[in-house]
């Protein structure tokens, strides 16, 4: 399964089901379920379904903050082009689990390889 490399604080806002929204520079055709990974800590700490994916209007932004959590507004966020990529069913493990950080995974970490 691939993992989705995520920043705090928002990959706790994920985890705790209150963002639902991830906003990112490009669509994903991806669906189903991704691991997500914590940003720096070489660790995997949860799960969640990618259910769909859109593109952002500035109105669309305003008008749906309560799912993607941003609020310092759409002339702040630093894409050009923003969509948001839709996630369900996010859940934190309660152990997260190590893994091999690939060099130069920045988004997606493919096929992702559990230490022992």
């Amino acid at each position: 399964m691939d993992g989705l490399i995520i920043k705090d604080p928002w990959i706790g806002m994920v985890l705790d089901n209150f963002k639902s929204w991830e906003i990112r520079g490009s669509k994903t055709e991806k669906r189903g379920t991704i691991y997500l990974i914590r940003s720096g800590s070489g660790y995997i700490v949860g799960q969640t379904d990618i259910v769909g994916c859109i593109e952002l209007t500035e109105e669309r932004f305003e008008e749906n903050k309560e799912k993607h959590r941003v609020e310092t507004g759409y002339e702040k966020v630093p894409y050009k082009s923003p969509w948001a990529w839709i996630f369900e069913n996010s859940i934190r493990f309660q152990e997260p689990i190590p893994y091999i950080h690939p060099r130069g995974a920045v988004i997606w970490v493919k096929g992702l390889q559990k230490k022992i």
